[in-house]
């Protein structure tokens, strides 16, 4: 499955509510193709990546869930 940007944002923008405790819903991007997706800036604590495509997404000043680390690819450094 893959999102528009558009959906992206909305998914996201409900999931950051949901965090808050203002309603909102919980974001399932579980089997996700979010290669190349801007995920930067988001906050991705709760969020179901469960075999989620992230390679070369952007998650410059994402809030990550614990334990959660970055595949690497051959274009970047590893994220650490």
């Amino acid at each position: 499955m893959q999102f528009t940007e558009d959906e992206l944002s909305e998914i996201l923008s409900r999931h950051a509510a949901w965090v808050k405790g203002e309603g909102g819903e919980r974001a399932d991007l579980s089997g996700t193709n979010l290669s190349d997706a801007n995920l930067s800036g988001a906050n991705l604590s709760g969020v179901n990546l469960t075999g989620a495509d992230l390679s070369r997404a952007n998650l410059t000043g994402a809030i990550r869930p614990k334990g959660f680390t970055p595949p690497e690819t051959p274009e970047t450094e590893p994220v650490g």
